[in-house]
């Protein structure tokens, strides 16, 4: 786990930017990132701090950082240090997360950003393998909270499973999805590799807690009202196994930080396990 104090975070932040910060806030936001409001003379800034040391490679979310920046849809970043998973970028004023914004568009901007994303047809230079994914998160699990071994067979399932792979984000949690009253945003790119763009559909219908309706008007949306018996049964794949990978990473997440929120949301993908929220 990252322990490090204001000050000591003070100087590194200072370094990344070259100038001074007069002014360093503890935001009460994230999951697997601590995050910080930094603000300089000329400006203001958040910093996003790892919780847990050298759990990824940073090179591959910079690369992607730097591949999306045509779409538009990222926030700007403007210091990234690949050996701490340090990252910089420019406050947005007024920004609201899914959750915090209520508005009757808010399924229909999704959905936009979503297309913006795999419409490009990008492709980054790594693969997300769920499955290898899965393995890795099993494989770090020191002390299991819930057997999952009954939920295993859907890796067979998934195997089967051959669509093309394009650059997804991967992670489509709400603090993830943003929106100010004139633009879009879907931020942080650590999960973002290519993979099956279904993940990311049932990663965004999985992690928000969606009412029946919201769940059909995305539904409609992102499939131009045309969603076939097959890809409603491939959709019904990836939601048994978002929820049996991200409860297999929060048990990970809660061996190495001891965190309650971490068992928290290992529960939670339990529980999900045994239910369904597609038609």
């Amino acid at each position: 786990m990252i322990i490090i104090g204001d000050a000591m975070l003070e100087k590194q932040i200072a370094l990344l930017l070259k100038e001074e910060v007069i002014w360093l806030e503890k935001l009460d936001k994230g999951i697997s990132n601590h995050n910080y409001l930094a603000k300089t003379s000329d400006a203001t800034y958040i910093v996003r701090v790892p919780k847990v040391k050298h759990l990824k490679d940073y090179s591959l979310e910079q690369e992607i950082n730097s591949l999306i920046v045509p779409l538009g849809i990222n926030s700007e970043n403007v210091a990234f240090d690949l050996k701490t998973g340090i990252k910089i970028s420019k406050y947005i004023d007024n920004l609201k997360t899914f959750t915090e914004y209520h508005k009757n568009d808010k399924i229909k901007k999704t959905v936009r950003l979503m297309h913006t994303l795999h419409q490009a047809n990008l492709v980054c230079s790594s693969d997300f393998n769920p499955l290898d994914k899965l393995e890795e998160y099993l494989s770090k699990i020191n002390t299991p909270l819930f057997n999952l071994k009954p939920y295993l067979k859907i890796k067979d399932e998934i195997k089967r499973l051959s669509h093309p792979k394009i650059l997804c984000h991967n992670d489509w949690v709400a603090g993830n999805i943003c929106f100010t009253n004139k633009k879009s945003y879907l931020i942080d790119y650590e999960y973002a590799a290519n993979n099956d763009p279904y993940f990311d559909v049932m990663s965004f219908l999985t992690e928000n807690d969606l009412t029946n309706d919201q769940i059909s008007e995305f539904l409609k949306l992102y499939f131009n009202h045309n969603l076939s018996i097959s890809v409603l049964n491939t959709l019904k794949l990836w939601e048994k196994f978002h929820n049996l990978l991200w409860c297999s990473w929060a048990n990970m997440m809660y061996d190495l930080t001891l965190e309650n929120q971490f068992k928290a949301i290992a529960l939670d993908k339990y529980t999900a396990l045994k239910t369904t929220i597609l038609p």
